[in-house]
């Protein structure tokens, strides 16, 4: 297998650690979700040496998909589990000041605002946020976010976004 540029540093020598059986993955995600994602073309997993590990080909998600998805109990369940429950957010926030401009592209209904020391205003924008947020998240892409408003942020942070960009 040839390695592929890694989606996080851009390095071109991520090593293949496996194929992975499309029709498998699939069968998971029916049988962990009940949601049927439509036929999936068998990725390979791959790992940089900065420690990411991904699939490649990349598959984005329609509205479809998402809105099949928002509507799982069980992947709603963690997605609106406190905040404090999610140890990503709680990383991350410590590198957040007062007074900071912060961007949560993916934030979901916005969970990882609410950790956010005094002072600190964060924006959320969710492509998808018209199926599961309420108010408050703005329902946009990063890149139409980013036409619109421009460079406004001390801080960006996504996450669990990158396995849903092609």
């Amino acid at each position: 297998m040839i390695p592929c540029l890694c989606p996080a540093c851009d390095a071109p020598g991520a090593r293949a650690v496996q194929r992975v059986a499309g029709p498998m993955l699939r069968g998971l995600w029916r049988a962990c979700f009940g949601i049927d994602p439509g036929p999936i073309e068998s990725p390979t997993l791959f790992e940089c040496d900065c420690g990411l590990r991904f699939f490649h080909p990349a598959r984005a998600g329609d509205a479809d998909f998402y809105r099949a998805t928002y509507a799982s109990r069980r992947l709603r369940a963690w997605m609106m589990a406190p905040a404090s429950d999610h140890a990503d957010f709680l990383a991350a926030v410590a590198h957040i000041r007062p007074g900071d401009t912060v961007l949560d592209v993916g934030g979901h209904a916005g969970a990882f605002a609410t950790l956010l020391p005094a002072g600190a205003r964060c924006t959320v924008i969710d492509p998808y946020a018209d199926h599961y947020a309420a108010g408050g998240v703005l329902c946009e892409s990063a890149a139409a976010h980013a036409a619109r408003v421009g460079p406004a942020y001390d801080v960006v942070t996504g996450f669990q976004v990158i396995e849903h960009v092609e």
